[in-house]
């Protein structure tokens, strides 16, 4: 059988509503490392909400978009200095929790390293916090104080399960990824995403998109195009297939 590198996000790709990974699912990535595949996880969440499974099976588990890297035992991250000047300028005072600055509520999703996440809304994960701050207002806010200060910076934002959120990350998971591949240790891999941060790296770096039915739109496409497209919802059944194909061999 061939071995292959497989790259995945974690949340609608491999979970959702930050819940638990289905107990079949984890049997497979487990069935996946244990028979000399290379499993990568890359999300933009913080190393604390990282399921347990993948922790202990994944060659390298990538949180904050690649800015901490947990390898083994060993856990590595730079302190950005912009993120804490950014914090001051916000007017941000908690790590994990209810926060309030000028313009009201928010949730800070953490604890993280070497970025920060805003939630706005209900928030399954933060259930007892109700937002009261405007998402665009805070939006709008951060991208002018990270083009004032000129600030090394990224800015990405969205909605998922509910509620919409906010990141300002150190790095990107297209320069993590890019840089992995540039090592010349994995070859192609193949790339499981769902999210604008995923299509990133598959538009810019040498992998193979797998895209699901909950995919973006254009990872749908990029996926038809020149990967695989599994025409299902990744965590109701499209991860699974793609780790079945794997595990058998049919990737090649």
């Amino acid at each position: 059988m061939n071995k292959i590198t497989v790259i995945s996000d974690i949340d609608g790709i491999l979970r959702q509503d930050k819940k638990d990974i289905e107990l079949a699912l984890k049997k497979q990535i487990q069935d996946l490392c244990e028979s000399g595949n290379r499993l990568i996880a890359i999300t933009g969440a913080p190393l604390s909400h990282i399921p347990p499974i993948l922790l202990d099976y994944c060659e390298m588990v990538y949180a904050e978009h690649g800015g901490v890297c947990k390898r083994g035992g060993d856990v590595n991250y730079l302190l950005p200095i912009a993120l804490t000047d950014f914090i001051k300028l916000m007017g941000i005072k908690t790590a994990n929790g209810r926060d309030e600055i000028n313009e009201g509520v928010i949730i800070i999703e953490g604890e993280r390293k070497t970025g920060i996440t805003i939630l706005f809304g209900p928030a399954a994960h933060y259930p007892k916090i109700t937002t009261t701050a405007d998402f665009t207002a805070v939006l709008n806010k951060i991208k002018n104080i990270v083009q004032a200060e000129k600030l090394p910076l990224f800015i990405y934002h969205g909605s998922s399960d509910g509620y919409s959120w906010v990141d300002i990350a150190s790095t990107t998971k297209a320069i993590t990824i890019g840089n992995l591949i540039r090592s010349g240790c994995y070859g192609k891999p193949f790339y499981l995403g769902d999210g604008d941060n995923d299509y990133e790296v598959m538009s810019y770096c040498d992998v193979i998109p797998v895209g699901f039915l909950n995919s973006k739109s254009s990872i749908r496409t990029i996926a038809r195009q020149k990967g695989i497209f599994i025409n299902e919802h990744a965590v109701k059944g499209g991860a699974a297939e793609f780790f079945k194909r794997a595990i058998k061999g049919e990737l090649k």
